[in-house]
């Protein structure tokens, strides 16, 4: 068992309980009273804070998650559920914007799920990295893909509906700040701009 602060640059892992908390890029644990905090997080029961973007433990739950934003028009990945502490990973691609870009992006996020009966609100931020110019990848110098990376963080308030045991619907907005390397486009500098987004999720 741990009392008190399991800390590793990479792994921090005890087959007994923790009371207090683990850091590390990936924490496992049997029963954690307190925190984990790393990039992955897994534990049999955690009563605490889940301080990750993929968060495991038996009584949480995990939702397959398909979605379109104002940013990126596709979106597919995982949300991760624990003590209504809600993150995601997703792959998506759609640069919303005129120019017609080949991309990929990877968005992860971040926030709580305030329950409201089986429905729920979610205030979380998201930070997505997306690359463009994929089919020119052969083509064009690593100084210009370098130019083509886009990032945007953003703030997202969203309703999320239940309307089966497996099926939820969400939609909301929120705010996003981009940034543009890319000088030969209008959009070169940081910019904030209102954002939407919707979807479901299965579970």
């Amino acid at each position: 068992d741990v009392v008190g602060l399991q800390a590793s640059g990479l792994l921090s892992r005890t087959d007994g309980n923790v009371r207090g908390g683990q850091t590390g890029f990936i924490n496992i644990a049997h029963k954690v009273s307190g925190f984990q905090c790393g990039f992955i997080n897994i534990s049999d029961t955690l009563q605490g804070i889940p301080l990750g973007i993929i968060n495991i433990a038996r009584n949480g739950n995990v939702r397959l998650i398909a979605y379109g934003t104002s940013i990126a028009a596709r979106n597919i990945g995982a949300q991760f559920l624990v003590n209504n502490w809600c993150s995601s990973i997703s792959i998506s691609n759609g640069y919303l914007h005129k120019e017609p870009y080949d991309d990929i992006a990877l968005t992860t996020s971040f926030g709580y799920r305030f329950p409201l009966g089986r429905h729920g609100i979610v205030l979380d931020g998201a930070s997505v990295i997306m690359q463009r110019g994929l089919k020119d990848y052969n083509d064009i110098s690593h100084e210009v893909l370098k130019d083509n990376v886009l990032s945007s963080n953003q703030l997202r308030f969203y309703g999320d509906l239940q309307i089966l045991k497996n099926l939820s619907l969400f939609a909301g907005g929120g705010v996003a700040l981009t940034y543009n390397p890319n000088t030969t486009e209008k959009i070169n500098r940081d910019h904030f701009d209102p954002m939407f987004m919707a979807g479901i999720t299965l579970f």
